[in-house]
């Protein structure tokens, strides 16, 4: 009976061991495409704070995922009407208050850390829950 019981364990912690490689791989291959997307990516939590930055959008923004993190999107991702200088609409607040994917008007310009601009064309969408509740957003 002992003997049998050990057997499960050992199944089941072996399943357990398994099952976090298998979890590890599939997080590691989300960095790895993340990093390999050639366009900005940032992503947030449900409160709109910024949780990741690929590179072409830390070159865009000027700030380092180590500095961006937890920080809210709008002093990170600040844009403006090209035109008038007024701040745009942030596309974050936007998503988390109706939930539906959001674009950017013509003429935003994403303003860098150190000032410079860059025109951009950007879409914001919810992410989801396989029960449908927002738990961030993905700007692209």
């Amino acid at each position: 009976m002992t003997l049998s019981l050990i057997q499960k364990l050992q199944h089941y912690l072996d399943e357990l061991k398994h099952s976090q490689q298998d979890l590890f791989q599939a997080k590691e291959l989300a960095e790895i495409t993340l990093h390999s997307i050639g366009d900005a990516v940032i992503t947030t939590n449900a409160k709109g704070e910024v949780e990741k930055l690929n590179p072409i959008a830390e070159q865009l923004t000027g700030w380092h995922i180590d500095e961006a993190r937890g920080r809210p999107t709008i002093e990170i991702f600040q844009i403006v009407d090209e035109q008038t200088r007024e701040p745009a609409i942030n596309p974050v607040e936007t998503v988390l208050r109706e939930g539906q994917i959001t674009g950017l008007s013509s003429h935003t310009v994403l303003i860098h850390r150190d000032g410079r601009e860059f025109a951009i064309d950007d879409s914001a969408a919810p992410i989801r829950t396989k029960e449908g509740v927002i738990v961030g957003t993905v700007l692209v």
